[in-house]
């Protein structure tokens, strides 16, 4: 039986990149409820703890 999966998506991307330079851009998907702005952030906080 299959069942549905509710995610959110989060799609960041680099400010104040350097001249020349192609500015970094990921989607992350969570199934944290991500409702407003602060919420997003925090999902991309979380996610840096990925390279600790």
């Amino acid at each position: 039986m299959d069942k549905a999966l509710s995610v959110y998506a989060v799609y960041a991307t680099e400010i104040n990149c350097p001249e020349g330079e192609t500015p970094v851009e990921w989607m992350l998907l969570t199934t944290e409820v991500v409702a407003d702005i602060q919420t997003a952030s925090l999902i991309l906080h979380w996610y840096t703890y990925r390279w600790l």
